[in-house]
């Protein structure tokens, strides 16, 4: 049941990032070789699926911040899409 779910998982986050023409295609590459990589990840350190789920999770969203990150252009998002960013500093907004 795990290694279903876990494949038929991994296919879907795949067949995804394997999309032509999309401008955001290496972050969706990014994301899917991240959540399988997690997703194998999670499944050896808690041996259940909710492991294999969060560890796939944690590696879409790895695997995308650092194909983003690394890219030379911007990033599509569509309108309505939540975003949480955290800060390390404090932001200070202002002119002269």
């Amino acid at each position: 049941m795990i290694r279903k779910a876990s494949i038929l998982l991994l296919a879907t986050i795949l067949a995804v990032a394997c999309a032509t023409g999309d401008p955001n295609q290496k972050a969706k590459q990014g994301a899917g070789a991240g959540a399988a990589a997690g997703a194998i990840v999670g499944q050896i350190i808690a041996k259940n699926p909710k492991g294999t789920v969060i560890g796939a999770v944690v590696g879409a969203a790895a695997g995308a911040g650092y194909a983003v990150a690394t890219k030379d252009s911007d990033v599509r998002l569509p309108a309505g899409t939540h975003i949480l960013i955290t800060l390390n500093q404090r932001l200070i907004i202002g002119g002269n």
